[in-house]
């Protein structure tokens, strides 16, 4: 294997409850629920530490809802609106017309982008569980590469977040303490932390020339092109690893060999995918060094054989 490619949201990262409660809670204010009110956002906007408790509330009276919200995740700010649009306020798979298009974008968008980074800030934590595969992936690969820690860097992200958010989350702390404390050698993204890891990186969410003309619906398809690139590699000579229909119809558009990841709650149809890993990829850990040795085909072949054997595929 020459070079990894991961989703952020979702595989590294748990933020998708996180992006679906924010768009929840816009919903819920427009539609006038008693317990969603100005002054719990507002809070939210200025004071979040403050607000979390009432948070934490409701998070866990609607956990249902919030589930399908997650669901909702996936493609752009206006796919997540639509989708929330769909799900919450007529309940069918149909497309806006011009009214309800104004709906989603002069209000539904414009509240939860008032809060978006601050409940994206409390509720996104590391997935520790993926976090321990990659580690190993990585170590594995940089073995078989015959190369140094410092100078070999098989993992690449790409994301439809921009760099600020990133920024944020990898220098945030809890207790005092950095969230990515664990998992030191990965954050390579800014400058200021260790040598290898994450250290190649594509948001999307950044826009900027490289996407000028660039539809919203192929936004995330440029990200892979782009990462590809700076990884200095084609398409062919990677698989990644994605939570959403939306990742994974953009990976194979280009070309990558793409292993989907279905954790208990996700309501995502990974189908597309060309592997299924089901709960998270810790379950596949033991593959790693035959990941590490393998072309893309033949690494999803062993996953697949592994889950076959195991009773995991499903």
């Amino acid at each position: 294997m020459k070079k990894i490619i991961t989703d952020y949201d979702g595989v590294v990262v748990e933020s998708e409850l996180a992006k679906g409660f924010g768009w929840y809670l816009g919903y819920s204010y427009l539609n006038n629920d008693s317990e969603i009110k100005l002054d719990l956002l507002k809070e939210l906007e200025f004071n979040p530490d403050k607000a979390k408790p009432r948070l934490d509330e409701i998070a866990a009276s609607r956990r249902n809802d919030l589930l399908v919200a997650r669901s909702c995740s996936g493609g752009t700010t206006f796919d997540f609106a639509k989708k929330i649009w769909q799900k919450f306020c007529v309940k069918e798979e149909r497309e806006p017309n011009e009214e309800e298009l104004r709906f989603i974008n002069e209000q539904l968008i414009p509240v939860r982008h008032k809060i978006k980074e601050q409940i994206v800030n409390l509720y996104s934590l590391p997935i520790d569980s993926n976090l321990r595969f990659f580690k190993a992936l990585c170590e594995e690969m940089q073995y078989a590469e015959n190369n140094t820690l410092t100078e070999y860097h098989p993992l690449g992200i790409v994301t439809l977040s921009p760099t600020k958010i990133l920024k944020r989350q990898f220098e945030s702390t809890i207790n005092g303490k950095t969230v990515w404390g664990a998992f030191p050698e990965f954050p390579k993204l800014f400058g200021n932390y260790s040598a290898n890891g994450f250290q190649y990186i594509e948001c999307g969410g950044d826009l900027g020339p490289n996407y000028d003309g660039i539809s919203k619906d192929e936004i995330k398809v440029q990200s892979y092109r782009l990462i590809c690139k700076k990884l200095n590699i084609s398409p062919e000579e990677t698989i990644s690893f994605e939570d959403t229909s939306k990742g994974i119809e953009a990976a194979k558009k280009i070309g990558v060999l793409c292993c989907g990841i279905k954790d208990e709650i996700s309501l995502q149809d990974l189908s597309q995918a060309d592997i299924v890993v089901h709960g998270s990829l810790e379950n596949i850990i033991s593959l790693a060094p035959l990941i590490a040795k393998s072309e893309p085909k033949k690494a999803i072949e062993i996953i697949g054989n592994y889950l076959t054997d195991t009773g995991a595929k499903k």
